[in-house]
């Protein structure tokens, strides 16, 4: 068993990365410049030379905003046309293909949690992009994609970094409180792609819970005062997503089941308040 971590410099590749040197896994991973996604020549050149059993794809784009305007095409190209020409090498050398997919292939309507057989429907360039991109792998037999949300991590800047300089920075500090998802911390999605690396299809994971990005804000805020660090902030202030001034629209509600992989793991799931906590204790 080999792994190729594709996008080895992205959030979630470095921490893949990290995981597998960790654990003893035998893994090879390559950036933009070693195997461009979008060449399969150069694909197929990194796979004759290392020969994986599995690849996992971490590569994307990702930034939701830029998507709708200048970033639309190369979003298309990355979360589409990336995934298919891995695909295509996965079935051509018959070996697992693993790719990772988002909460914001749904609409935010549903009252519920998500689960693998709910209807999609994305609002924004980004989700319609990721879907299609989850539907090349899927078709295949032995394509799976995990589908997650917010993820955050220690290698690179997101959503809870951004918050914790913020509350370091600002007096007063704003986030929107009718939007409501997971944060998922990289490390726990890393182990869980390694735990389901021979199943097939889809598949959700994220932290347990739900929260606001305003209550996620406020659980930060008191976290790190709670540490003892520098903190400017002395006022978090809600705001609703109608209010704001983005390119994209967001879900309300894209709160992720995690039933279905739940049997697949070794050990339960984390809370997203548990996972969160070792992070910044981590990083701070």
């Amino acid at each position: 068993m080999k792994f190729w971590v594709v996008g080895k410099d992205g959030l979630l590749g470095r921490e893949m990365c990290d995981f597998f040197d960790k654990n003893g896994v035998y893994f090879v991973a390559s950036s933009h410049g070693g195997a461009d996604i979008l060449d399969e020549k150069a694909l197929l050149a990194f796979y004759n030379k290392h020969k994986p059993s599995h690849i996992v794809n971490c590569a994307a784009y990702v930034n939701v905003d830029e998507a709708e305007g200048k970033g639309k095409e190369l979003a298309y190209l990355l979360n589409v046309e990336g995934p298919k020409n891995l695909t295509r090498l996965a079935k051509k050398e018959e070996i697992r293909l693993l790719h990772i997919g988002t909460d914001y292939v749904f609409d935010g309507e549903k009252k519920t949690d998500y689960t693998e057989t709910d209807e999609t429907n994305p609002i924004n360039e980004y989700g319609r992009t990721k879907l299609l991109g989850e539907r090349e792998v899927i078709c295949y037999e032995k394509g799976l994609c995990l589908r997650t949300a917010s993820i955050y991590g220690k290698s690179k800047p997101g959503i809870i970094s951004g918050m914790i300089d913020a509350v370091k920075s600002k007096e007063v500090v704003q986030h929107i409180s009718d939007q409501i998802s997971t944060p998922t911390y990289a490390k726990d999605l890393a182990e869980a792609i390694f735990q389901i690396r021979d199943q097939s299809g889809l598949f959700h994971f994220t932290n347990e819970g739900s929260v606001s990005r305003y209550e996620l804000l406020l659980y930060v805020w008191h976290l790190v005062k709670e540490l003892g660090l520098d903190v400017k902030c002395r006022e978090v202030k809600a705001v609703l997503q109608k209010d704001c001034s983005r390119a994209a629209k967001r879900p309300l509600r894209s709160v992720l089941s995690n039933k279905k992989i739940e049997k697949f793991l070794q050990k339960p799931i984390r809370k997203w308040e548990e996972a969160l906590r070792e992070y910044v204790e981590e990083i701070c």
